[in-house]
């Protein structure tokens, strides 16, 4: 393992095109990954604000 990490390290310094193009991917999903944990939490708390409203706003039968 430590051979081919040593490989792929070398082939990427003789290629510096190629290290831009495997740090830009990195970047990108981290990017992508941040963004869609801020679209989920957003949700999940506009899902609570939902449930809360809807249990204020239900009409209580006290038969």
């Amino acid at each position: 393992m430590l051979q081919t990490a040593r490989a792929i390290i070398a082939s990427l310094q003789a290629q510096p095109l190629g290290l831009a193009l495997v740090v830009l991917n990195a970047l990108f999903l981290a990017t992508f990954t941040l963004t869609l944990r801020e679209i989920s939490a957003s949700a999940q708390r506009r899902d609570q604000v939902m449930m809360s409203l809807a249990q204020k706003c239900a009409i209580k039968d006290d038969r």
